[in-house]
């Protein structure tokens, strides 16, 4: 029996490590929970001693310059509430918090079998040339539909732009497409739907479409009677997904794109989505069939 079927709302899960895109995200977060009308649960992994690569960013400095110390949980999990409670609703603004010693993937993957959507910051690593373990593993393995976090630090957040989902007609993009709608209606927003122009080669990180305009446009037609208050729009695209979406990202609070759920230690999500969490200048939401 899942959660819901034993009648509790799966949160908002917020994994933070006291970072500065980690504090934004908590902002984000506290959003998206208020406007789904859901908890919010926020998570802070403390690393296991000797795995260097159990908690955030720091451990990835690049050559030989010493690991920052380990922020003082209590002092991370305040804060982070703190920002909470400033910038939302009393519905979410005193979260339920949790501190946890492990691995910060495991222990997120693990939690968001029970999350409405996991959020994290846009972890790097190298100089922000590479996406950090922590991003690239929760996106990977997650259970849940994943949001990093991207954006201008301490910006109000850009309510009144559109959430742009892409769709290709696939099976595997089709959740995209349904979070698009569900979270433009729960945001107010409009909602944009990108795929790729029939029969025009996508190039690197993209490709044409495989489903002809016709069946698309019935999926989303399908989609959109369900969520009747949502202005939606469709634009078909060439050139690479991930080209196209950055360039989006300038005037949309949210990209949806879809996701398949890797396996192992060492997954990876596909190369539009690691394009994506390294150049999107709005949120990214990964999602993937159950």
């Amino acid at each position: 029996m899942d959660d819901e079927s034993r009648g509790l709302v799966p949160p908002v899960l917020l994994g933070t490590d006291g970072s500065s895109a980690s504090l934004n995200a908590a902002r984000w977060a506290a959003y998206i929970a208020e406007s789904l009308h859901v908890p919010l649960l926020v998570v802070h992994v403390l690393a296991v001693p000797g795995h260097r690569h159990a908690a955030g960013a720091r451990p990835w400095l690049h050559g030989h310059h010493p690991v920052d110390p380990e922020p003082d949980p209590t002092v991370v999990v305040r804060r982070t509430a703190l920002i909470i409670g400033t910038c939302s609703a009393p519905t979410v603004a005193d979260p339920a918090t949790e501190i946890i010693t492990g691995s910060a993937t495991a222990v997120l993957v693990e939690h968001s079998r029970r999350a409405r959507m996991l959020v994290v910051g846009a972890q790097t690593a190298f100089g922000e040339r590479k996406t950090g373990p922590t991003t690239t593993g929760v996106v990977a393995r997650a259970y849940s539909p994943v949001a990093v976090w991207r954006g201008a630090p301490g910006h109000p957040i850009p309510r009144e732009r559109p959430v742009v989902a892409a769709f290709d007609g696939t099976e595997s993009t089709l959740p995209a497409l349904v979070q698009g709608f569900v979270l433009a209606e729960s945001l107010g927003a409009a909602l944009e739907v990108v795929h790729p122009r029939w029969g025009m080669p996508g190039g690197r990180c993209g490709a044409a479409a495989v489903v002809p305009p016709s069946l698309i446009a019935d999926s989303t037609a399908r989609i959109a009677r369900e969520h009747p208050v949502v202005r939606s729009s469709e634009t078909a695209v060439t050139g690479p997904l991930a080209q196209v979406l950055t360039h989006r990202s300038a005037t949309a609070q949210l990209l949806v794109i879809g996701g398949r759920r890797a396996a192992g230690a060492i997954a990876a999500p596909g190369p539009a989505v690691m394009s994506l969490l390294r150049h999107s200048r709005c949120p990214v939401l990964v999602c993937r069939p159950r």
